[in-house]
């Protein structure tokens, strides 16, 4: 996929100013920069959520514009930082719900096998009815991070080409992240091509690429050692802002 020479605007105010870059296909991308630098909005538009005001995004060097959205939504999984859910319905529907383009959710095995994958296995199983997969209401059972990965969960159960995480892992604390974005590199390896939009900068030390954003242009692109090392860069910089002067995220 490809950015190529991408404004945006919004009420006549420029948010994207010639965004141009290129996110490899099967590899982890992450986009960082500062808020309100224009990283949900590249979100927004992978998805096909918002429309580019002038340049285009392209997959396969094809228009995206001209893609459907039935067609991209088949082949994307969204994980935002807001999950949805259906709040009448259980656990393990929500979880199963992956495969709901197949005419049925997936069994039991999958849900369970995807739930260890998302790190959320142990949680569902202490709470009440929990042993059963019959929790409901969750948002108002489960907290913002354990939401974070039963969506997460439901990602892996079906992995799609596309994987778009924005600020999905905000909530989690930094052992639990760190093990669910592990889980993530394994079980979609080189089948996925996935999209990180994050703040917290521990999110993406691993990603293959990062790419920086600042005031809707691109400042930077390289792995965390390269970037880390300009100690002049955007990158570093946030770093040191963030606290952390190492690079280490502990």
């Amino acid at each position: 996929m490809a950015f190529e020479d991408v404004h945006w605007t919004r009420q006549g105010v420029p948010i994207l100013r010639g965004l141009s870059f290129t996110i490899p296909a099967n590899q982890v991308t992450a986009i960082v920069g500062l808020t309100g630098s224009g990283k949900s909005t590249i979100a927004k538009l992978l998805l096909r959520l918002e429309g580019v005001t002038t340049g285009r995004v392209t997959l396969n060097g094809h228009d995206l514009c001209n893609v459907t959205h039935n067609a991209l939504r088949s082949n994307v999984n969204y994980v935002e930082q807001t999950p949805q859910f259906f709040e009448s319905k259980s656990v393990a529907h929500n979880l199963g719900y992956a495969t709901a383009s197949t005419g049925k959710l997936a069994g039991q095995e999958l849900v369970e096998e995807a739930a260890k994958l998302g790190h959320i296995y142990d949680a569902i199983k202490e709470k009440p009815e929990g042993r059963y997969w019959l929790v409901f209401g969750l948002r108002s059972t489960f907290s913002g991070g354990e939401q974070h990965r039963i969506a997460i969960s439901r990602a892996l159960l079906k992995p799609k080409p596309l994987l778009v995480l924005d600020e999905a892992t905000s909530a989690l604390d930094s052992a639990t992240e760190e093990r669910v974005m592990e889980s993530i590199r394994k079980h979609c390896g080189t089948v996925t091509t996935t999209v990180i939009i994050a703040h917290r900068l521990s999110t993406v030390k691993q990603a293959d690429q990062i790419v920086v954003i600042d005031k809707g242009q691109v400042a930077q692109v390289g792995t965390h050692t390269t970037l880390y090392a300009d100690k002049e860069g955007i990158y570093s910089r946030l770093w040191a802002a963030s606290g952390v002067t190492d690079g280490s995220g502990t």
